[in-house]
């Protein structure tokens, strides 16, 4: 049987060797810039989505003016209008790369019986699925807390999302890839 003294040195290590794998760029160091009009992003930077009432397409960077490892962030920072229609693309040309997904808030909402698909929206890296379109829905996704990861891969823009749900969340998910 180990000593105490044995224990805490264990401890202590598995603390440090934990402590490795938080990496400092991963929290924010910046205060979110905020999102409520068609613009084109810039990466190295933290969008918080402030859309009530409006419609949004972000433009991602072209590839030619980025290098792989660039990031982008949006965060849904309020619960968007019913209607309010949020677009992320890349640049004109330019697709996502295949596997760029967003998955969606399961389980029931407050006062509800949950939606019926919660399936993952995935992308093929074609031209038929180069935006991701949002529409936001009383009871329906545009919730806040609601993200998009982007990463630069090298030669295209990679996503990875969530989409949460407002209200009693009974809508179905309408946010998916699509040609325009």
């Amino acid at each position: 049987m180990a000593s105490l003294t044995e224990v805490y040195k264990y401890a202590r290590s598995l603390a440090s060797k934990e402590a490795d794998h938080v990496r400092l760029e991963d929290f924010p160091q910046v205060a979110m810039t905020a999102l409520d009009a068609d613009t084109t992003l810039v990466t190295s930077t933290t969008y918080g989505l402030n859309s009530k009432g409006s419609n949004v397409t972000c433009t991602l960077p072209a590839a030619a003016s980025c290098k792989r490892g660039d990031i982008i962030k949006i965060v849904w920072a309020e619960t968007c209008n019913n209607g309010d229609v949020i677009k992320i693309k890349p640049a004109d040309g330019e697709n996502f790369c295949a596997g760029s997904r967003v998955t969606f808030q399961q389980g029931a909402g407050p006062g509800g019986a949950g939606r019926s698909n919660t399936a993952v929206e995935e992308n093929d890296g074609t031209t038929s699925k180069r935006v991701l379109t949002s529409t936001s829905a009383t009871n329906g996704d545009g919730g806040a807390g609601s993200y998009v990861d982007l990463c630069f891969t090298g030669s295209r823009w990679s996503m990875l999302g969530h989409m949460a749900f407002q209200g009693a969340g009974t809508i179905n998910a309408t946010t998916s890839f699509g040609a325009t």
